[in-house]
């Protein structure tokens, strides 16, 4: 499954701070050519079966985490069974009484699911055990509907070693993963935000809703120890493995993807704006290509200040900038939904940032990502030439 190698086998030291799916087809693509880096996912989601699993088991958002994996799987040296891939990104039924899903469900715990009979045997175990504890511990009304089988897996496995490193290693194991995928906080905890207008919005579902998307700016990010009341806050932990990544970086890369939900919530975790601002590797901008709903009423140049506010909050004035790099993608055409801006980009470059700018009308592609990681690669100090 090897692609055509930018660099073969590579460890970059790229340690990439992101959520979502936004960046799925980059960390896809360099996996495809060998080139190992860091995914630091934010984990505070509330939307889908991430719901109903943080409800019933007090713990983080998975959903992110399984998708990145499952983007970067199947490219390692070992050989990996497509059928566990496709099991970690089947979905159940949403079609189908509750009961019969359940079924679904309860065939897969005592292994006797058709699923099962294309995954390798020295597998299968694994994959019973962690869905025979999951089953018989979510609460009766658990809704099983549209859920994610990879979801379930992983937090299945959890729920047997209570421990999210060995959960997340096997995870990479089995899956052939190319590259590491890591909270950047095992603290269940949910994003809330107030607005300009004082409207205060709990939960990343109500901040990212596309069919009611919020009416004024994003003033002030918080988290919260659920998303029901936001009377009270939580100081959520690093998760230990994502600060020895960014101490070891070679450049550290805030992804494409919602800004106010994806991105930013690293610097609402204690610690993180101290290994980042403390770091003297360069600190690369994936600028958006489009307006998402989170950046009503900002600029390119209002991201990278808001990047300099989060990231300050613990060093004071004399910090450094949170953002040294920046790569844009350049439109042919400047509409209102794209969020490339000349005049916000000439600014930055006023103030120290390293501009870059890649021609590409909508979703960066294959031709765009290829050039995107090889600036990465510059900009962290790879000799491209040899």
């Amino acid at each position: 499954m090897q692609g055509d190698s930018i660099v073969n086998k590579t460890a970059t030291g790229l340690t990439f701070l992101s959520g979502g799916s936004a960046l799925n087809p980059l960390a896809a693509k360099m996996a495809d050519a060998g080139l190992h880096a860091t995914h630091i996912i934010s984990a505070f989601d509330n939307g889908g079966s991430s719901r109903w699993l943080r409800n019933a088991f007090n713990c983080i958002a998975i959903g992110d985490i399984r998708n990145r994996l499952c983007a970067m799987s199947g490219y390692g040296q070992l050989p990996v069974s497509p059928s566990i891939l496709e099991l970690f990104r089947k979905r159940l039924p949403d079609n189908k009484p509750q009961p019969v899903i359940r079924d679904i469900v309860c065939a897969l715990a005592n292994g006797t699911s058709d699923l099962l009979t294309v995954i390798p045997t020295e597998i299968r175990s694994d994959i019973t055990n962690a869905f025979s504890v999951l089953y018989k511990n979510v609460p009766q009304n658990f809704d099983w509907r549209h859920g994610s089988i990879g979801n379930f897996l992983l937090v299945g496995r959890f729920l047997l070693s209570k421990d999210w490193t060995s959960t997340l290693e096997w995870a990479h194991n089995i899956l052939g993963t190319v590259g590491r995928v890591i909270p950047v906080s095992t603290t269940n905890a949910h994003l809330g935000a107030e607005l300009v207008n004082g409207r205060y919005v709990l939960g990343q579902d109500k901040l990212t809703d596309q069919q009611h998307p919020i009416e004024s700016p994003i003033k002030l990010m918080r988290l919260h120890p659920n998303d029901r009341a936001y009377a009270g806050s939580v100081r959520a932990v690093p998760y230990p493995p994502a600060l020895h990544a960014i101490n070891n970086a070679s450049a550290i890369v805030y992804s494409w993807g919602s800004f106010y939900t994806s991105i930013l919530p690293a610097f609402l975790v204690k610690g993180i704006s101290e290994v980042v601002m403390s770091s003297d590797v360069p600190r690369i901008l994936l600028l958006n290509p489009f307006r998402d709903a989170e950046l009503l009423g900002m600029s390119s140049t209002d991201v990278v200040l808001k990047l300099n506010t989060y990231s300050h909050v613990a060093h004071g004035l004399s910090a450094g900038k949170a953002v040294t790099h920046l790569i844009a993608l350049r439109p042919s055409i400047i509409s209102k939904t794209t969020f490339y801006n000349e005049s916000s980009l000439s600014e930055m470059e006023r103030n120290g940032v390293e501009v870059h700018t890649v021609d590409c009308d909508g979703l960066p592609q294959t031709k765009q990502i290829d050039i995107i990681i090889k600036l990465l690669l510059k900009c962290a100090g790879f000799n491209l030439d040899d």
